[in-house]
């Protein structure tokens, strides 16, 4: 059901292959340690420059989802990057969860890096459908330089469905969605089973979450978890920040710029960012108001069309440069001092960071 499917493996090399046409996955890795609280089958994994594409999924299973793109399990150091994930998942019919471009779970040690997942598809009435999925029993893991459009499903997704090891250390950083969650979970999901598993500690910053759909959202947020901090994002949403009216409680917002399409200053049941602020105590460091709500001033946001990773360049997103005097511009918050977290070196872009005095907020920095 698989165009390239590995079981138990070390050292494997996954290069150049176009997946498609498939049932379960284009591109397939498992093992069998969901339940196991330590071991993992395969090690030294790497996948890079495939592409899967338009594999629809097996309207014969009717237990679990099918039609996945790129999907890891059971892994101990893994890579997957510059590999595009596009139209994948139109034809599962299983009405619970869904396949996703590009994925892992039950790893640890795992990079994805420099892909595209774009114009994923599950059933109307299922779950998922994304772009980008770190699931149940990940940790210290890392989605980077990545781009995610035009998806049924959340761009990202942080899931954890119950898996024997914890969800937990994972970084999303450095990455653009656009217009997802046509169906559900806009820009970004985060979501754990109801007492199973474990989710807890997610960096997430200087991603770019541009949403222009009709009540589109910036976050899905499913319940309330500990150790998840938002810094340095930009947050473009046409509806509501968080969708189906859920409020963040213990995670930390800080240090972001938020921006409604239709000017609607209204925020999470407050009459403004400050006055939630205020009443909550996010976006506030040393007792002052650092959160943004305002035109982020892009060039042209909204106007992604790339697909293949080889082209991510300034001319293919050049809609999401800062203009000149954009309030984005040397706004962010240096985490490097303030949080001792090792932000990497380079935008999107390539570009060294910070490339002025101080860093930008979002996922490209005006050069």
């Amino acid at each position: 059901h698989s165009g390239v499917h590995l079981h138990k493996c070390n050292d494997a090399l996954i290069k150049h292959v176009y997946a498609h046409e498939n049932g379960f996955a284009g591109i397939h890795v498992s093992g069998t340690t969901v339940w196991d609280t330590i071991k993992y089958d395969n090690h030294n994994l790497y996948i890079g420059y495939c592409v899967a594409e338009n594999n629809p999924g097996d309207p014969s299973v009717l237990n679990n989802h099918s039609g996945n793109g790129i999907l890891a399990s059971s892994v101990k150091g893994g890579t997957i990057e510059y590999c595009e994930a596009f139209n994948n998942g139109w034809d599962m019919l299983w009405t619970e969860n869904g396949p996703v471009g590009i994925w892992i779970w039950d790893c640890t040690d795992f990079i994805i890096q420099h892909c595209i997942s774009h114009h994923n598809r599950t059933n109307p009435v299922a779950a998922d459908g994304g772009g980008f999925d770190l699931d149940g029993g990940v940790s210290n893991s890392l989605i980077q330089y990545c781009i995610s459009h035009n998806n049924e499903g959340a761009g990202f997704g942080l899931y954890e469905f119950g898996a024997a090891k914890p969800w937990e250390n994972n970084t999303i950083r450095y990455n653009i969605s656009q217009d997802d969650g046509i169906i559900n979970g806009g820009s970004l999901g985060i979501w754990k089973s109801e007492n199973q598993g474990i989710l807890r500690n997610c960096r997430i910053y200087n991603n770019t979450f541009y949403n222009s759909l009709k009540e589109g959202s910036s976050i899905w947020l499913y319940d309330n978890y500990p150790g998840v901090y938002f810094h340095n994002n930009i947050f473009v949403y046409n509806g509501a920040l968080i969708s189906e009216g859920k409020s963040p409680k213990d995670e930390v917002f800080l240090g972001n710029l938020y921006w409604n399409l239709e000017e609607n200053i209204t925020f999470l049941g407050y009459g403004t960012l400050g006055e939630w602020a205020t009443a909550t105590g996010k976006e506030q460091y040393d007792d002052e108001f650092i959160g943004l709500f305002q035109d982020p001033m892009l060039k042209q946001a909204g106007s992604i069309t790339v697909t293949d990773p080889a082209m991510i360049n300034q001319e293919s997103m050049s809609g999401y440069i800062p203009l000149p005097g954009s309030p984005l511009v040397e706004r962010g918050l240096n985490l490097k001092t303030l949080l001792n977290l090792d932000v990497g070196e380079r935008d999107l872009l390539g570009t060294a960071i910070p490339s002025k005095n101080n860093y930008d907020i979002g996922a490209i920095e005006l050069d």
